[in-house]
C-alpha cells in the first residue's frame, strides 16, 4: 500500500487513544488487526483504501479463518476493520463502509460448568 495508507493507521490509533479514550492494550490489538488488513492489501495489490470493497474484506476473513485464527479474534479484526472505515468515511476518504455487511464465524458457546454432589455439600 502507499505509504499514506500506513499514515491512515497511524491518525485511527492516535483518535483511539486521544478521542475515544480506548486503553492501550484495545489500541494495540486494532493497530494488529489493522496491520493484518494492511499486509493482505499488499498481498492483492490494493493501493489505497478508497480501492478496498467488500469482496476484498469478505476474502481477508476468510483468509484469517484458514490461517487458523480463531472465530473471536476475527469478529475482533472485522470489528476493527469497521471502526476504521467509519473513521475514513468520517475524515472524507471512504464514501461506504465496506465492512459493514460482513460476518465473522460463530464463536461455538460454552456450557457452564456443573457441579457434582460432593462439591453441593
Amino acid at each position: 500500500m502507499q505509504t499514506d495508507a500506513s499514515d491512515w493507521i497511524g491518525r485511527y490509533l492516535t483518535h483511539l487513544s486521544s478521542e475515544r479514550r480506548l486503553s492501550p492494550h484495545t489500541a494495540s490489538n486494532y493497530a494488529r488487526d489493522l496491520r493484518a488488513l494492511e499486509s493482505f492489501c499488499d498481498a492483492h495489490q490494493i493501493g489505497s483504501w478508497t480501492e478496498l470493497d467488500s469482496g476484498h474484506v469478505r476474502s481477508f476473513a476468510a483468509l484469517e479463518h484458514r490461517a487458523g485464527l480463531g472465530p473471536r479474534s476475527i469478529q475482533r479484526r472485522l470489528s476493527a476493520v469497521r471502526s476504521f472505515a467509519r473513521f475514513l468515511i468520517r475524515e472524507g476518504v471512504l464514501t461506504n463502509n465496506p465492512a459493514i455487511e460482513i460476518r465473522a464465524p460463530k464463536a461455538p458457546k460454552r456450557l457452564p460448568h456443573t457441579l457434582d454432589p460432593d462439591q453441593i455439600a
